[in-house]
């Protein structure tokens, strides 16, 4: 069962970010967070502690996959229709033959 609910999604992003901080640091790790300037109202209306697991699992596999000294940037910008977060590491990754297992594309609908 969802429960959808009004979230500022950039003050979220950090919040998680920051409770990696300590595994980012142990391997040395760096960590940015870039955040669209355009997006002049975060607030989102979704499911935040599904979204804190989903965000959670990427940010634990990049910490997890990511060589000591390497880098992991949590990025937040819009098109047209929607908002994106994305993680990005320099990690080995996944083979480009089984990409499609693990991507899918998420929609919020508006309430």
């Amino acid at each position: 069962m969802c429960n959808i609910e009004s979230l500022d999604i950039a003050t979220f992003i950090l919040e998680i970010r920051k409770e990696f901080s300590m595994s980012f640091e142990d391997k040395a790790q760096l960590c940015l967070v870039n955040i669209d300037v355009s997006i002049l109202d975060p607030i989102i209306h979704t499911d935040s502690l599904l979204l804190k697991q989903v965000l959670c699992n990427l940010l634990s596999n990049s910490n997890k996959y990511t060589p000591g000294g390497g880098y992991i940037i949590i990025s937040l910008y819009k098109t047209e229709t929607r908002l994106t977060i994305s993680v990005e590491d320099d990690g080995y990754g996944i083979p480009a033959d089984e990409a499609g297992k693990y991507s899918q594309n998420s929609t919020v609908t508006p309430m």
